[in-house]
């Protein structure tokens, strides 16, 4: 569920304009040290834990399937770097609330486009909390938690490339 989740998120933020990469979250700036590096401006996801219900076959979902979004961007006393910076949150905000991320959205699924086989793999995102940081030196980093219903299509072992052994499944688990 997640690697497909990841992936649909990442390419969704990489496509917003002025918008920067994309990476896993994995506490890249909690790191107490005078000598890290940071890739700045950065985009982090960090996914939270995800009860899964288990549904025919090996087909997980789940009703509250939560992800934090951390926007990482440099600030150097400039009020036009701090509205540049929550003009970027708000695009994240547009981008993924009310919306819903399809398997047709990662490449290898791209086929499935507009058919009835493509699937939901996460539903109606909705932005639950924002966090602004402001303890940071120089560094802006502003945490949005959204949740939303996801299905866990990875388990199932044609769910891997677009061919026919792969519309046959996803035809079965309609």
């Amino acid at each position: 569920m997640i690697h497909h989740i990841f992936r649909a998120l990442k390419q969704r933020i990489e496509a917003i304009d002025g918008l920067p990469a994309c990476s896993w979250f994995n506490s890249q700036y909690d790191e107490d040290s005078d000598e890290a590096v940071y890739l700045v401006p950065h985009v982090y996801l960090e996914f939270l834990p995800i009860p899964l219900n288990q549904e025919v076959s090996l087909i997980q979902t789940s009703d509250n399937v939560r992800f934090r979004v951390h926007l990482f961007t440099e600030y150097y006393n400039d009020e036009n770097e701090v509205l540049s910076h929550y003009d970027q949150v708000a695009g994240i905000h547009k981008a993924l609330t009310k919306k819903t991320l399809l398997l047709s959205e990662l490449t290898e699924y791209a086929g499935l486009a507009g058919t009835p086989d493509d699937k939901v793999i996460l539903n109606t995102m909705t932005r639950t909390e924002i966090t602004p940081d402001h303890n940071q030196s120089n560094t802006i980093i502003t945490i949005q938690e959204f949740v939303a219903s996801g299905v866990d299509l990875s388990a199932l072992s044609a769910v891997t490339t677009v061919d026919p052994v792969t519309l046959t499944t996803i035809k079965q688990i309609k």
